[in-house]
């Protein structure tokens, strides 16, 4: 292929009527047969030209958007129930109909799932006190967006970022959540100055089918430099998905939470 029609190839997708599928497929054979005329930018032009003389609409398939939540654009309200619910101003997340999960990492209740609206706003009914931490996640299909995890304060505020004071030594691969099949381990690395201490992985809440770090005996000091595989296995069948701490108790207290999720 000529290295106009190479260009066009690499680039997004083209849409073609279905209609006009035979004509625009004839003439871009004939293009390919112009091999030594039609080359570079000045070939992509010639076959633009020619395409659009046939007849042929050709635009680039818009790129579906990618799950996202922007944390500035959410509060917690109280005025509907009990505690605090989690609402997001339009434009906090898309796409349009995404699922919208929340945890209370506080809690043992069961995670609770909202819709992204047409503005890009939603409401999660999660009982939620002051001082709780959550983790914010869209869902779309396969496309999740990173979690996000913050403090939620009185009703009618903004959530703060959660405190992680190791954060820039105490680091986990992967660091936030864990998708079974593609990996069975977390694994901790100390490039702090001190040594670290971590206590034994706790779930949220109980589950059965399925244990984390059961393959070796906490707490696990590690020196500088040294790291530790924080291990997951479940059950056949186990089709799941909630959140495990790998915690931290010195030389400071920082819990990091994990998303497992189910294997596919």
């Amino acid at each position: 292929m000529d290295t106009a029609l190479h260009m066009m190839a690499r680039s997004r997708p083209l849409n073609i009527p279905e209609k006009q599928g035979a004509v625009c497929g004839t003439e871009l054979a004939k293009l390919r047969g112009m091999r030594s005329v039609l080359t570079g930018c000045l070939g992509a032009v010639v076959i633009a030209a020619v395409l659009t003389f046939a007849g042929c609409v050709v635009s680039p398939i818009p790129e579906p958007p990618q799950a996202s939540l922007d944390i500035a654009k959410v509060f917690g309200d109280s005025s509907g129930m009990r505690g605090i619910t989690i609402n997001g101003d339009p434009g906090a997340a898309e796409p349009v109909g995404a699922t919208v999960r929340v945890y209370n990492l506080d809690s043992s209740d069961d995670p609770v799932d909202g819709v992204v609206e047409v503005n890009g706003s939603f409401i999660v009914e999660l009982l939620v006190n002051e001082g709780d931490e959550v983790r914010l996640q869209i869902i779309d299909d396969e496309v999740r967006s990173d979690p996000i995890d913050a403090i939620f304060g009185r009703s009618g505020t903004r959530p703060v970022p959660s405190e992680r004071p190791l954060a820039s030594c105490l680091i986990l691969d992967p660091p936030a959540e864990l998708a079974l099949g593609a990996s069975q381990a977390v694994v901790v690395e100390n490039r702090c100055d001190e040594e670290v201490q971590i206590e034994e992985p706790t779930l949220r809440r109980p589950l059965t089918g399925i244990a984390i770090g059961a393959d070796r005996s906490w707490p696990e000091v590690l020196p500088q430099g040294g790291s530790v595989s924080v291990t997951v296995a479940v059950d056949a069948g186990w089709s799941e998905e909630d959140i495990f701490f790998i915690e931290a108790s010195g030389p400071e207290h920082d819990r990091r939470p994990i998303t497992v999720i189910a294997p596919p």
